[in-house]
């Protein structure tokens, strides 16, 4: 069955929760800014591992050291990965990185700039829907391909337009992939997905590399929400599935990157929405339902 012809499959009636998707962005915001190093983000990790392994899937670590130039320090960072079923070699990633940005370098008030943000869309919202996703897998044990779950860490203390301060867990991850992960076919990246306000055009370098994948998952989220996935070509953003797309494997990203509170103070639990954490939750079951 071609990626298109899957689209029209019979596909089992979504369990998505949007309010317990939403419970795990607030509590994730209620730690604080994940920045790396910080008690928030060890309290995140352990959220992240222990509902993985609560909801059946194998779960490792993998620490790796980088230089951060928003910190100006070298960084220790923990790509987390949860394995389903447990044992298997996945065929489909889902991520999203789960750390949060250590300065609001955007904001509208000068005096906010070197505090860390919250980033409740930025961090939070695809966390929140992965998370919830791994409790519909493990309740309804409806989908039949070997799945891992990545969340990144240091995606985010980069500086400026340098994009080699950005996505550092990704980069390492790509290089360094342990054998679960080494021959997977599909890649499927979340960030900034929780804004209430959500709008998902294709995302460019994502329509280059793998324009089928792409299409194939936008017939899906049209079906669910056309006000939210559009299929339009939209901005070119240096995310956690660029390091795959340069070693050549198919890696999407779905993001919204038109959010006026990227890297301010602002990005908060009151400007995203239960109901667009679902829409990407549903979209993505639907297309692991047929796969």
């Amino acid at each position: 069955m071609s990626l298109a012809q899957a689209v029209h499959a019979r596909v089992p009636e979504s369990n998505f929760d949007a309010e317990r998707a939403f419970g795990y962005l607030r509590q994730q915001v209620a730690f604080g800014p994940r920045v790396p190093g910080s008690a928030a983000h060890e309290q995140t990790r352990a959220l992240i591992l222990r509902t993985l392994s609560e909801c059946g899937f194998t779960t490792s670590v993998q620490e790796f050291e980088a230089y951060a130039p928003a910190m100006k320090q070298v960084v220790r960072g923990f790509n987390l990965i949860g394995i389903y079923p447990p044992g298997s070699r996945a065929r489909v990633i889902l991520s999203a990185h789960y750390d949060t940005r250590c300065i609001a370098e955007l904001d509208p008030n000068p005096a906010r700039r070197e505090l860390p943000i919250l980033g409740a869309n930025d961090g939070a919202s695809g966390v929140a829907v992965l998370l919830e996703l791994a409790r519909v897998i493990h309740q309804r044990k409806a989908v039949n391909t070997p799945i891992a779950f990545v969340f990144f860490d240091l995606e985010d203390q980069g500086l400026g337009a340098d994009s080699r301060g950005f996505c550092l867990g990704s980069r390492y991850l790509a290089a360094n992939s342990p054998p679960a992960l080494i021959d997977f076919e599909i890649g499927i990246n979340l960030d900034m997905v929780g804004d209430a306000q959500l709008t998902l055009p294709y995302e460019a370098f994502s329509f280059q590399a793998a324009p089928e994948l792409v299409e194939a998952i936008w017939e899906i989220g049209v079906q669910v929400d056309s006000a939210v996935f559009v299929k339009r070509k939209g901005p070119a953003v240096y995310d956690d599935h660029v390091p795959f797309l340069e070693k050549k494997k198919k890696y999407i990203n779905i993001i919204d990157f038109d959010y006026p509170q990227w890297h301010t103070s602002d990005d908060c639990v009151e400007k995203c929405s239960p109901r667009s954490l679902k829409t990407c939750g549903d979209t993505l079951l639907q297309f692991l339902y047929q796969q």
